[in-house]
């Protein structure tokens, strides 16, 4: 009987980024560099600095978080003002 190496669960690097609504930034970010960016802006902007937390660093979202993103995301696309649904 001889011994096999599973490489199925070796990851190299970060992970893909993942389009999302990023509530510390307050925006749908498209890309790592464009996250990145808005971050170090919004930082600037409080003068503080943001710490990134990477999504392999936090609980896996939940349905409803799918779903809150996805209106982020409309509402940011079509240019709404967030403030006018309330």
């Amino acid at each position: 009987m001889g011994l096999r190496r599973d490489y199925s669960s070796v990851q190299i690097g970060r992970p893909a980024f993942q389009p999302h609504f990023n509530h510390a930034v307050g925006a749908y970010v498209r890309s790592d560099r464009e996250f990145n960016d808005l971050l170090r802006s919004r930082g600037d902007e409080a003068q503080t600095v943001y710490t990134r937390v990477d999504p392999g660093d936090v609980p896996q979202p939940t349905v409803d978080d799918h779903i809150l993103d996805e209106q982020a995301k409309i509402i940011h696309d079509k240019g709404i003002d967030p403030t006018c649904l309330t």
